[in-house]
């Protein structure tokens, strides 16, 4: 009988294997923001028209630099995030984790917006709209995103990527960015080891580094 810890290596060898071959076309057509703006700049939510669907979807932008307009549409490629080891890899999932808490532990958007803006942009960090809390936030979401135990509990499984193909049909200004998205309606599963963001989150950011240090001992 195939054993429980067994069953669960299978899993993760087989989305390791599969789920960066999982990728597909769609066509992301920018419907409208309702997030409101900071400091000029319109931030998450940005609700888009996913293959021409009636439902509008939330998504959030990745890179602070680049631009696009209501009523713009483009390709994408849309794919799995992928779990490899590589610093792009854990910077994509520090974003997944970013979108995650939206809504959550009282924080405000603009604060996680800015927050997944600097992951790919990091002179952000010098624009006002970039707070303590943000920074918070991208070290505890940086921390989670390099967990084994956050990855392989397919926890980032339910997230995807939509990155612009070369395809320009219906861009009119700007240059279209990536974005993150959930991969389905269901509720998203918060592994045990991702549980302990929401408690870091209202902890001051000393209270952090001390808790960071001590778990990065443990780990060692």
């Amino acid at each position: 009988m195939l054993s429980f810890r067994n069953a669960l290596r299978f899993c993760c060898a087989f989305a390791l294997v599969f789920c960066p071959l999982l990728v597909h076309a769609d066509t992301l057509n920018l419907v409208s923001t309702t997030g409101g703006s900071v400091n000029g700049e319109d931030i998450y939510p940005y609700n888009f028209s996913i293959n021409g669907s009636s439902s509008l979807t939330s998504l959030v932008c990745l890179d602070y630099n680049r631009q696009v307009s209501i009523g713009e549409q483009w390709q994408v490629s849309v794919q799995s995030l992928d779990l490899g080891s590589s610093q792009t890899a854990i910077d994509y999932r520090t974003d997944a984790i970013l979108y995650y808490v939206f809504g959550q532990y009282g924080l405000s958007n603009s604060d996680v917006q800015y927050a997944i803006w600097s992951i790919f942009d990091p002179d952000i960090t010098s624009n006002t709209g970039f707070t303590s809390t943000s920074q918070t936030l991208v070290d505890y979401a940086s921390y989670y995103a390099a967990d084994p135990d956050v990855i392989n509990s397919g926890f980032f499984s339910n997230f995807v990527l939509y990155t612009p193909t070369a395809d320009q049909t219906g861009w009119t200004n700007g240059t279209p960015q990536e974005f993150i998205g959930a991969a389905s309606a269901a509720p998203t599963p918060e592994p045990s080891s991702l549980a302990l963001l929401g408690t870091g989150l209202i902890s001051t950011a000393l209270s952090f580094r001390k808790r960071f240090a001590a778990r990065a001992e443990e780990v060692a």
